[in-house]
């Protein structure tokens, strides 16, 4: 019999950390939305950035607390190249604009909290880059799909992660125009520190899609719908940012809407577990 391909331990202590990390993040970017000049590694001027670069993190939590507890690789292969993008993506934009970080500048719990980011996006990919390498080399397989997800809903999915990486490499080149169409003001910085973000996402769920096990996967769709909820509460904390008669703002929320109705969608057929489905 052939042996499945198991999480290797060193992720899983590395899902462990992370899973830790997003919390302290979360509680820095969501909660303490107004004071990023104090507590975050750099300074946010408008607070909405803040609380929806929050959500994203607090949403990860949902996905990276249940692969520190899997056992198979396959359980965890969408969310560990989701966090390795991420984590490039993050860093790629600190090292380009590491003169707004308050590696020298601001109060001293500012300046820990720059060189703890500095510190965990230089650890993380290079750590994460070898874990999944040595998965790779692993012995063993990954399972087929049992119980599969429906065809229609696959096409949704893998639309909607589509549309999340195009958003995320425009948001990733920062261009003027694409900075003049957000829904809410943005600067270089703040725009690729999101655009990492829609381009992990887009990569677990497409991940997600082309895996095709409605249960292997369901974590995907509890994030999505988490992420869609905690988007759509950053919108109402700081809805006088966004001029909400804007074409740039309707479409925003559509996003969100789609998210977590395709979160929605995800957890609802988990109810009907026939593996001919």
């Amino acid at each position: 019999m052939t042996k499945v391909r198991p999480v290797l331990p060193g992720l899983t202590v590395l899902f462990w950390v992370a899973s830790a990390l997003v919390l302290l993040a979360a509680a820095q970017l969501f909660v303490l939305t107004n004071r990023t000049d104090r507590f975050f590694a750099w300074t946010i001027a408008v607070p909405l950035t803040a609380a929806v670069d929050g959500a994203f993190y607090l949403a990860a939590f949902l996905l990276l607390f249940p692969a520190a507890r899997a056992r198979t690789w396959a359980d965890v292969k969408p969310i560990s190249w989701g966090v390795l993008a991420v984590s490039l993506l993050k860093l790629a934009a600190t090292l380009m604009h590491a003169g707004l970080f308050h590696f020298r500048d601001g109060v001293a719990t500012a300046r820990i909290a720059a060189w703890g980011w500095l510190a965990v996006y230089v650890v993380v990919p290079l750590a994460l880059g070898a874990l999944i390498v040595a998965e790779l080399r692993s012995p063993g397989v990954d399972p087929p799909a049992v119980v599969r997800m429906s065809r229609p809903f696959r096409w949704v999915a893998g639309l909607l992660a589509g549309v999340l990486l195009v958003l995320g490499i425009a948001l990733l080149a920062a261009a003027g125009g694409v900075l003049a169409r957000w829904p809410w003001p943005l600067t270089p910085l703040t725009s690729q520190a999101l655009s990492a973000w829609f381009i992990g996402i887009g990569i677990v769920a497409a991940l997600s899609v082309a895996d095709g096990d409605r249960i292997r996967t369901r974590h995907t769709w509890t994030g999505s719908l988490a992420l869609a909820v905690l988007q759509g509460i950053a919108l109402l904390r700081y809805g006088d940012t966004i001029p909400w008669s804007s074409a740039a703002a309707l479409a925003y929320v559509a996003l969100v809407t789609v998210i977590g109705v395709v979160g929605i969608w995800g957890l609802l057929s988990l109810t009907r577990l026939d593996p001919t489905s």
